[in-house]
């Protein structure tokens, strides 16, 4: 639980954080995302959490987009992640440049670019 609460309360920061910067009040974001001050404050001092409903009305109300929402602290990389990066590392260094070159293609292609 010490994880998530953490989470939670980095959230809550960070939308408080986005609600400042646009010169809202609580009052005032209420109304734009159709809830009350009070949930707001809930929010904002971790003491509830968003539904995924009341997320994307926080974000149109904001006008902002979820992502800029979730932008909390650097993501850890997990160790087998980490060690997974280190392999590709090494063989993209490894590699020449007609490798890059078709490792870059295989990329795109795999991303629909």
């Amino acid at each position: 639980m010490g994880r998530n609460s953490s989470r939670v309360g980095e959230l809550a920061t960070r939308l408080k954080e986005i609600r400042l910067s646009k010169g809202l009040t609580q009052e005032e974001m209420s109304y734009k995302v159709g809830t009350t001050a009070q949930f707001i404050s809930c929010l904002e001092n971790g003491i509830k959490t968003p539904s995924l409903t009341m997320i994307f009305k926080i974000c149109d109300g904001l006008e902002v987009e979820p992502s800029d929402l979730f932008k909390l602290t650097k993501l850890k990389t997990k160790p087998k992640k980490k060690a997974f990066y280190e392999k590709i590392d090494a063989v993209l260094l490894r590699a020449s440049d007609h490798e890059l070159r078709a490792i870059y293609k295989m990329i795109k292609l795999f991303l629909n670019e």
